[in-house]
C-alpha cells in the first residue's frame, strides 16, 4: 500500500476564510458600543443608561440629560471618539436647589392685589404660574410670561389686573419705613442666596415700597426700592410723613445723601433713550435714586431726554430727565 502524506495542509493568507481575515476584523470593529451612565454623587441611577454606537475613530456624541433639580459636574471615562478599550462614560450629578420665583400680583398702578408669592421647584423644572382665581376676569396679562423654568438666578413675575371700583388692593398697614439698627447686608431679592457686596449703614431710614412675609419659615422682608431687599432682623419699623413730590426745578440740587449711598460717576453728556417697560405696567420716577416715587408714571416707548447718569457706590445706575426725577437705567433704550 502506498504510503500517505500526513503532513497537515494550512491554506495560504490569500485562502483564509473571510471571517478571520484582517479585513473583517476591521469591518467587526465598525460598530464598538460605549455605554453612558447617569449618576448621582452617590452612585444612584438618575436616568435610565443609554448605549451608542459608532466605528472606531469616529466623533463620540454624548447624549446629555438635563436632570431636574441636578447640575452636570464630573465625567469619568471622558472620550471624544469611539475607542476599542472603552465601553462606558459616566455622567456625575450634584443636586442644585433652584432659586425662587417670585410672582407679584398687581394692579394697573402697581399696587399688590396680595402678598407676593413664591414658588419653588426643582432646578431645570419647568413651571406654569395661574393668575389669581378672585381676580380672573381681571386679568389682562404678564410681563415674563406665565411658564418657565426653574434656573440659578431668582425670577421676578408681574401679573397685572385692571380692576373695579369695588376692589382694593392690598394693605401693609401704617408703618412706611424701616431703620437700620446696625449696618444690614442687602439683597436683590428676599432670598439669602441673592446677597448683593454691600450693606445699608447703620442708623439709616428707608422707605418701604412692599413687605413679604415667606409662607414656610415666616421670615419678612422689606423692598426699599428698584431690587433692594433687607430682611426684619436688627430693624425697626418707623412712620414717616409721606410729603407729595413736586416737580424739581430747573437747577435741581445734588443727590441727597439720604440715599445712603455716594455717587461714584457722573455723566453729564445729554442723551435721548426711549422707556422700555411692560405694555402693562409703566415704570415709576423718583425724586431721587431710592427715594420717592412720584404720581406721574411712564409708559413703555415713551421718548425722554437724559440730562445726566448718576453711577452709585453700590453699582446701580440712574438717569436724571429733562424734568428733574430719575429713572433706573435698566428702562432706558438709548438711541444715540
Amino acid at each position: 500500500m502506498a504510503e500517505q502524506n500526513t503532513t497537515p495542509q494550512f491554506p495560504s493568507a490569500t485562502n483564509l476564510p473571510q471571517a478571520i481575515t484582517g479585513a473583517v476584523t476591521r469591518q467587526q470593529h465598525k460598530d464598538i458600543p460605549v455605554t453612558i451612565h447617569y449618576l448621582d454623587s452617590l452612585n444612584q441611577k438618575l436616568h435610565p443608561e443609554v448605549t451608542i454606537w459608532g466605528a472606531f475613530g469616529a466623533p463620540l456624541m454624548i447624549p446629555w440629560r438635563t436632570i431636574p433639580g441636578y447640575l452636570l459636574y464630573n465625567i469619568r471615562n471622558f472620550q471624544r471618539t469611539f475607542l476599542l478599550n472603552s465601553t462606558s462614560i459616566t455622567l456625575i450629578y450634584t443636586k442644585q436647589l433652584a432659586a425662587p420665583v417670585m410672582v407679584y400680583h398687581e394692579d394697573e398702578t402697581g399696587q399688590l392685589l396680595v402678598p407676593p408669592v413664591f414658588i419653588r421647584g426643582d432646578l431645570n423644572r419647568h413651571y406654569q404660574i395661574q393668575p389669581l382665581e378672585q381676580y380672573l376676569t381681571q386679568f389682562i396679562g404678564a410681563d415674563q410670561g406665565t411658564q418657565g423654568t426653574f434656573s440659578q438666578t431668582v425670577q421676578q413675575l408681574h401679573f397685572h389686573y385692571q380692576l373695579n371700583h369695588e376692589q382694593q388692593p392690598f394693605a401693609f398697614g401704617s408703618d412706611n419705613a424701616l431703620k437700620m439698627r446696625v449696618a444690614k447686608t442687602a439683597y436683590q431679592a428676599p432670598d439669602l442666596t441673592a446677597k448683593l457686596d454691600w450693606q445699608l449703614p447703620a442708623n439709616s431710614t428707608w422707605q418701604i415700597f412692599k413687605t413679604v412675609k415667606q409662607a414656610d419659615n415666616h421670615a419678612v422682608w422689606f423692598n426699599l426700592g428698584g431690587n433692594l431687599w433687607v430682611d426684619s432682623l436688627n430693624t425697626q419699623l418707623v412712620n414717616l410723613t409721606v410729603t407729595p413730590a413736586t416737580v424739581p426745578s430747573t437747577h435741581p440740587r445734588p443727590l441727597s445723601l439720604t440715599t445712603a449711598f455716594k455717587t461714584s460717576r457722573v455723566d453729564q453728556q445729554p442723551r435721548q433713550a426711549k422707556i422700555k417697560a411692560s405694555p402693562y405696567f409703566p415704570i415709576s420716577q423718583w425724586t431721587q435714586p431710592y427715594g420717592q416715587i412720584v404720581e406721574q408714571r411712564l409708559k413703555n416707548g415713551t421718548l425722554v431726554s437724559c440730562k445726566q447718569i448718576l453711577t452709585l457706590d453700590n453699582g446701580s445706575e440712574w438717569a436724571q430727565l429733562d424734568q428733574g426725577y430719575y429713572v433706573e437705567i435698566k428702562y432706558l433704550d438709548f438711541l444715540d
